[in-house]
């Protein structure tokens, strides 16, 4: 498979439909890898790994150490804690990945337009999105909230006054706004609503 393809593929793969359910725990992706380099940092390891062949990381793997802190490091279990992505092979992650004690994915956060800077991050519960900050330019905050139940979307916040708090609020079902909220007095919450005109 060519490289670039492969690189492609895995993009897709890993960030997806990130509002569709799907397990999120630990897997890994990248079995043919070549691994360039291991780092002890405390308490836990760093795993590099080439996935293109042009000898750079473009995977990361962070490992933490569990247990009782009694027992020798080296005898503790080993559990990955975080892992980092660069896609588009310029050097800089595109993707972090964070994942609970059991191996579960709680959040993942995504560089999409591959600036250096995060533009989305996604909360997971019982393997499915439940929330989406959406980070527009110039991308220091959210502006944006996508919330879902098992895997559609529910409601949209939107801060269009750039104060960090969401002054519209959209709501869905089956897929269409049925409702639209407003935010008048800037306390983060809707006091007035629109129902949403049939098309």
């Amino acid at each position: 498979m060519p490289k670039a393809l492969l690189v492609a593929t895995l993009a897709t793969l890993l960030v997806g439909s990130a509002a569709c359910s799907r397990k999120t725990r630990s897997v890994d992706i990248a079995p043919d890898a070549s691994l360039l380099a291991v780092e002890v940092q405390g308490e836990g390891e760093i795993e590099k790994y080439d996935l293109t062949g042009d000898g750079k990381p473009d995977l990361i793997k962070v490992f933490t150490r569990t247990g009782d802190p009694k027992v020798p490091l080296a005898d503790r279990p080993r559990v990955l804690a975080r892992t980092e992505i660069d896609f588009n092979r310029d050097g800089k992650l595109d993707v972090w990945q964070y994942f609970n004690p059991d191996g579960v994915m709680v959040r993942e956060a995504m560089d999409h337009d591959f600036d250096g800077k995060v533009d989305a991050i996604d909360y997971y519960a019982q393997g499915a999105v439940y929330k989406r900050e959406v980070f527009l330019p110039p991308g220091t905050q959210p502006t944006l909230w996508r919330y879902y139940e098992e895997g559609k979307l529910v409601r949209n916040e939107r801060d269009t006054t750039g104060d960090g708090k969401p002054d519209v609020f959209e709501y869905f079902d089956d897929g269409k706004i049925v409702r639209v909220g407003y935010d008048r007095d800037a306390d983060g919450k809707p006091d007035y609503y629109e129902e949403a005109k049939e098309e």
